[in-house]
């Protein structure tokens, strides 16, 4: 239960782009359904910033009436 807790903050931080919120460590992004593909390459150029690649950790899909996420790691 904690990490979708976690995931819940960070989506409420991140607000409702498309962009990946988070540091140099890793963060965090809205997930509509958009292909896995396009989810990593949103994470690499997050991570491109710090000059490290992505690594995405957990994808939760949208459900009912709230909006999924798609979390990462820099590496």
């Amino acid at each position: 239960m904690r990490p979708l807790l976690a995931v819940s903050l960070l989506l409420a931080l991140a607000g409702c782009g498309a962009s990946a919120t988070g540091n140099e460590l890793g963060g965090v992004m809205p997930w509509s359904g958009q292909s896995p593909e396009s989810a990593f390459k949103a994470a690499e150029t997050h991570c491109g910033k710090a000059h490290k690649h992505a690594r995405i950790t957990q994808i939760v899909p949208p459900t009912k009436g709230a909006e999924g996420a798609v979390v990462f790691n820099c590496e």
